[in-house]
């Protein structure tokens, strides 16, 4: 009975745990060298499956930051994101800030991706006048 109690706990707290991440600040997660854009956007339609990812139809209002390559074609009409339970879950009609890295699409396409942990997502019920954090002295 013993064991299964230490079972019991170390499950639950391994449970409880398992979609928490490093405390950074706004700054020091959009400001890290991962971060390939900075965006605006209006969620238009809950998430399809695309390629192993979830995929949400957007209406991209602002681009603060945008770091492609020369060439490349950005897919702004989709944000996608990642499909495990740990993901980032985006609302129909939510107005949302977020960051990330392009992915590769389809030939020379590159999408926009978000990941929990790693980039910056913000909630608003309407359209915001927001401004990302400054990434001067970084």
């Amino acid at each position: 009975m013993k064991y299964l109690t230490v079972l019991l706990i170390m499950s639950w707290l391994g449970y409880s745990y398992a979609c928490s991440c490093i405390p950074q600040t706004d700054t020091e997660i959009y400001c890290s060298n991962q971060t390939d854009f900075g965006v605006l956007v209006e969620v238009k339609k809950s998430g399809s499956t695309f390629q192993g990812m979830k995929r949400y139809r957007i209406n991209l209002i602002t681009t603060y930051e945008s770091n492609t390559e020369e060439g490349q074609t950005v897919q702004e009409n989709f944000m996608y994101t990642s499909l495990t339970s740990c993901g980032v879950f985006l609302v129909k009609n939510k107005f949302y800030f977020i960051s990330g890295k392009y992915i590769d699409i389809t030939n020379n396409r590159k999408g926009m991706k978000t990941e929990l942990c790693l980039d910056l997502q913000k909630e608003f019920a309407s359209q915001p006048t927001y401004t990302p954090p400054s990434c001067s002295g970084q």
